[in-house]
């Protein structure tokens, strides 16, 4: 388990190794709350942020194994046992639900079914189970397939991006692989164990059901997710949800909908032996570059060295908020079998980046990237045709560049 380290500029541990050494004391600094000078202010390097790791372009993912077999109906993928087991776990599921929308959050956590794993190798037809099946089509009338690759042979992840866009901005980017990713869908690099995981909403979302109601209808009538399905997929993992109030930091009435992708617990599943892993857990983070995020404390030393001069008071910061800024941005196809949630109407596959999935917090922080390097260069270029005239401002420019050449000549 790569773990957290809250309060890091790098808190998923990418491009580290697996382990979390203990955070160390740290002493105060005094001159820390002393307020530089504008001498020094003048003199002082911006802090470094949003600097994109290089990467090369990843390849397409590999097409299915071909030819598969035609199958136009569920049980020549799922074994009838299993699928008795499967609607048996969903009936318990809908009694639970019905109790929580009744506000009987109480019964519904004591009617809540446990957590039901079903090993791949197990519970699928010898014949069909070298393939992930989408299993959608059965329900219009259609055979399955196998689980579509996005960015093979023209199919696109669900995304609402612009890809010629994203291509175009890219243009002198540092970070290819993101942009790759981008445009064939976001990849979990999840190594977790094949097989089907069922689980019940966490207690949370049984408390304030209406909300998880809301949030969960929400994903499909936005086009998010597809819902409704008897069997989307085999095999299909679900993530328990819970519903966090914001509302005390939003200053208004705000939920928010978080998918648990580390669970099961570490440690807490087993199956003849083998421990069943979560999502998050079974992530390989290793060829996940480092890319640390900015901190508080820099953005407001870039400030203070902007506004450190008299005459540059005029100096004021902004910001922009991307409204559901990870559901932009669509998940590989070929992953969606472990991206699902089981809900009164049947299961969900949910097709974009969702909070609660850690591949999704680093891979969408360095999207952040190409966002600021689009900005830069569109900043550079009305500089270019709209160069100040400001002579407070030429005069500051030009005892800065004095200063990092004078800094450089010494480095160098």
């Amino acid at each position: 388990m790569a773990g957290m380290r809250y309060g890091e500029a790098d808190p998923h541990v990418t491009g580290e190794s697996d382990s979390v050494p203990a955070r160390r004391a740290v002493a105060p600094a005094v001159a820390a709350h002393v307020a530089a000078s504008e001498e020094e202010l003048l003199a002082r390097a911006f802090p470094r942020a949003n600097v994109a790791p290089a990467t090369a372009p990843l390849p397409p993912p590999d097409r299915p194994l071909s030819p598969y077999p035609v199958v136009t109906c569920v049980e020549q993928v799922v074994p009838k046992g299993t699928l008795a087991r499967v609607r048996l776990w969903m009936r318990q599921l809908r009694r639970c639900l019905r109790m929580a929308a009744e506000g009987n959050a109480s019964g519904a956590w004591r009617m809540r079914p446990a957590d039901l794993w079903l090993g791949h190798s197990e519970h699928s037809m010898p014949l069909t189970a070298a393939w992930v099946w989408d299993l959608r089509p059965l329900e219009r009338g259609l055979p399955a397939v196998p689980m579509a690759r996005s960015g093979v042979d023209g199919v696109r992840p669900a995304t609402t991006l612009d890809l010629a866009a994203v291509l175009a901005a890219a243009d002198g980017f540092a970070d290819l692989a993101i942009v790759s990713e981008m445009v064939q869908g976001v990849r979990d690099d999840s190594q977790c164990l094949m097989g089907t995981l069922l689980c019940a909403p966490h207690r949370g979302a049984l408390e304030s059901f209406d909300q998880a109601a809301a949030k969960t209808a929400a994903n499909v009538e936005k086009g998010w997710a597809t819902g409704g399905w008897e069997l989307p997929c085999w095999p299909v993992r679900t993530a328990p949800f819970n519903i966090v109030d914001e509302s005390l930091r939003a200053g208004k009435p705000k939920y928010r909908l978080a998918t648990d992708m580390s669970w099961p617990p570490p440690l807490t599943m087993w199956a003849d032996g083998v421990c069943v892993d979560s999502v998050n857990d079974a992530m390989d983070r290793s060829a996940w570059p480092a890319n640390p995020l900015m901190r508080v404390g820099q953005f407001a030393e870039a400030m203070g060295i902007l506004q450190g001069a008299r005459r540059q008071r005029r100096v004021r910061h902004w910001s922009i908020d991307c409204t559901a800024f990870y559901r932009a941005v669509g998940r590989q196809r070929s992953e969606l079998w472990r991206n699902g949630t089981a809900l009164r109407d049947g299961f969900q596959l949910d097709e974009r980046c969702c909070f609660g999935d850690a591949s999704a917090a680093v891979k969408c922080s360095r999207i952040s990237n190409l966002v600021v390097h689009r900005m830069r260069r569109a900043l550079a270029e009305v500089d270019e045709l709209y160069p100040t005239r400001d002579e407070a401002w030429l005069a500051w420019q030009g005892v800065r560049r004095r200063g990092a050449r004078a800094c450089s000549a010494r480095r160098g």
